[in-house]
């Protein structure tokens, strides 16, 4: 994200996860991953203690404190958007998950998701990972994305129908009529596996990235529109995003 911070004018930090070796790095997300989770890293207080530090070393605004992951890093964003919910606006998440044992968040919360279809690390539908090495350091099944999308909506006080969009392999699914200036907005991508789209392949355990949308693009335009806001009986009409061409980043 380090163009769209110059462009734009947004702080960026980079985080590290914890585990035996600098090799493979994890996050305690409740129910996963790995050496965190058996540890029980204390990965909240570590946000929370980290977010009040830039802020210190830093000219924050308060109404603007996003937290983006991938992955085991998703499934951080997601607790991170329950837990610290009174300092965090907005979270995006790249094909993570829930576990269906959490409660709602006590502010609002906007929430943009991205999944791959095909994604077999993290499987859309939920359930244990189709991956061994992941499925072996998993507590608890994944909830269905669309479960999760239905969490969030319900949480930020949502009504009606989602409204769906779609454009050649991109599928949006957005909630509308939400109340506490919150909006959450779900990106299903198919023919997409475990990747960040219009990014690069991260390791050999990762997919392919799609080129249809670019997660970072669309997440900082998400993220800008949805500062943390007081107005708690205000509904907010339908987003409207553009969706990319297929082939564009």
């Amino acid at each position: 994200m380090n163009q769209n911070a110059d462009r734009e004018g947004f702080l960026v930090a980079y985080p590290d996860g914890s585990g035996r070796t600098r090799s493979v790095l994890t996050w305690n997300a409740t129910h996963c991953c790995g050496y965190a989770q058996r540890a029980g890293a204390q990965d909240m207080a570590f946000l929370d203690h980290m977010i009040d530090q830039i802020a210190r070393d830093y000219a924050v605004d308060p109404t603007k404190v996003y937290l983006a992951g991938m992955s085991n890093g998703a499934m951080l964003a997601y607790q991170a958007g329950l837990a610290l919910a009174h300092k965090i606006a907005a979270i995006g998440t790249v094909v993570g998950a829930m576990f269906g044992d959490e409660s709602p968040p006590t502010e609002a919360v906007s929430v943009i998701m991205f999944s791959g279809v095909d994604d077999q690390h993290v499987p859309i539908e939920g359930g244990y990972s189709k991956v061994e090495r992941v499925e072996r350091n998993m507590a608890r099944p994944y909830q269905p994305a669309m479960e999760t999308f239905a969490f969030w909506a319900s949480a930020n006080g949502c009504e009606g129908d989602p409204r769906v969009d779609r454009l050649g392999n991109v599928e949006r699914i957005s909630a509308h009529g939400c109340l506490k200036g919150a909006d959450v907005m779900w990106y299903k991508l198919h023919g997409a596996g475990h990747a960040w789209p219009g990014g690069q392949r991260g390791s050999r355990w990762g997919d392919e990235p799609t080129r249809d949308v670019s997660a970072t693009e669309l997440m900082v335009d998400f993220f800008l529109r949805h500062p943390k806001t007081s107005d708690t009986g205000a509904r907010n009409p339908a987003s409207v995003v553009g969706l990319a061409d297929q082939g564009a980043g």
